[in-house]
């Protein structure tokens, strides 16, 4: 089961939804993140991107099922 939390301390604080989607496979949607209030550079893709800071109901249950 893998959670936010899980994600942010092994990945980083700041990271993207196509990098949580793509290091974990978790096809997760824009309309489930909740992000941060301003662009700052994902620490794995190392562009500007939305960071992720919290999950909806549907994000926290697909990442669940991981």
């Amino acid at each position: 089961m893998l959670s936010l939390e899980h994600i942010k301390k092994h990945q980083g604080s700041f990271i993207c939804r196509r990098c949580i989607n793509r290091i974990y496979k978790a096809k997760l949607q824009p309309k489930e993140c909740l992000y941060d209030a301003f662009p700052r550079t994902c620490l794995k893709c190392g562009e500007v991107h939305n960071i992720v800071v919290g999950l909806s109901i549907a994000g926290r249950a697909k990442l669940l099922l991981k």
